[in-house]
């Protein structure tokens, strides 16, 4: 039986007492790596603009290649950096709470985990890459029919052809919202059967990572509405961390209930099993 909302929120406040200031620390570690990035991604976003203003006022076509280049070594350095450290980093803070939510005393540095040996980097990096491309394959599928009628409205508002497609460009653009709307709503549904993924990847280190796919999506089944009426619960703490310092208060908070409630997937899933 999978616990209500205030059990598993009560829960994670019983788990992280007198553990905040490590909780805090452990979340800190993780927002001050994405600030560098971030940082990091600005400063070569500006680099390119003023190169290329330069190059631009002495050859034009020369200042469109260099921004090019520039531009798409930006976009692989950011994929490089959010692949070989913020992943890696993010797995390391789940596994943190995780273990801090099954009652283990780690330190701080146990967030750097995944880091420790080739064999655990290349999982964690691997995971994250299965996550992307099946997002990225049912957000494509999703949006299909989103995509189909924006072209479709664009071309009969382009050569006026109104009465030949059967319906106004204005009434085109209301589908197009209608269809947009069904797009996240599917998207939402297909996706949230990845939710266990990270913290099935903690539990069960000896997974394969298709494994971890496969077990993943098995936990998912059932708990899926339960887990997002779950989520839903954080809305009003969503946004009062938008004034910033809260989040190092809500973000441990946050990240430690989901630790539990998944505890609780887990559990029940188990438990189900041993009586089959």
């Amino acid at each position: 039986m999978l616990p209500s909302n205030s059990v598993a929120k009560i829960t994670a406040k019983t788990a992280l007492k007198n553990k905040w200031l490590q909780a805090i620390t452990v979340c800190l570690i993780l927002i001050v790596v994405f600030l560098i990035q971030i940082f990091f991604e600005q400063m070569i976003r500006i680099f390119v603009l003023e190169s290329g203003k330069f190059l631009d006022g002495v050859d034009s076509y020369a200042g469109g290649l260099w921004n090019g280049i520039l531009n798409l070594f930006l976009t692989v350095s950011s994929l490089a950096l959010t692949f070989l450290l913020v992943f890696p980093l993010v797995l390391g803070v789940v596994r943190w709470f995780w273990r801090m939510t099954g009652e283990a005393k780690d330190t701080v540095g146990v967030v750097f985990y995944y880091f420790g040996t080739g064999e655990r980097f290349k999982r964690s990096v691997a995971v994250f890459f299965g996550l992307l491309w099946r997002n990225l394959v049912v957000g494509l599928l999703s949006f299909i029919p989103f995509f189909m009628a924006v072209i479709l409205t664009n071309f009969a508002a382009e050569y006026d052809i109104n009465q030949i497609m059967l319906f106004s460009v204005d009434f085109g653009n209301v589908i197009n919202t209608i269809f947009l709307i069904l797009g996240c709503v599917v998207y939402l549904i297909l996706t949230l059967r990845y939710y266990m993924v990270l913290w099935v990847t903690v539990a069960c280190p000896r997974l394969s990572v298709k494994q971890v796919f496969k077990t993943s999506v098995g936990f998912a089944k059932g708990t899926k509405a339960a887990y997002f009426v779950f989520i839903l619960s954080f809305t009003g703490w969503a946004f009062i961390s938008f004034l910033a310092l809260p989040l190092l208060f809500t973000l441990p908070y946050f990240i430690a209930a989901n630790a539990v409630f998944s505890r609780f997937v887990i559990t029940n899933a188990n438990l189900k099993a041993s009586k089959v």
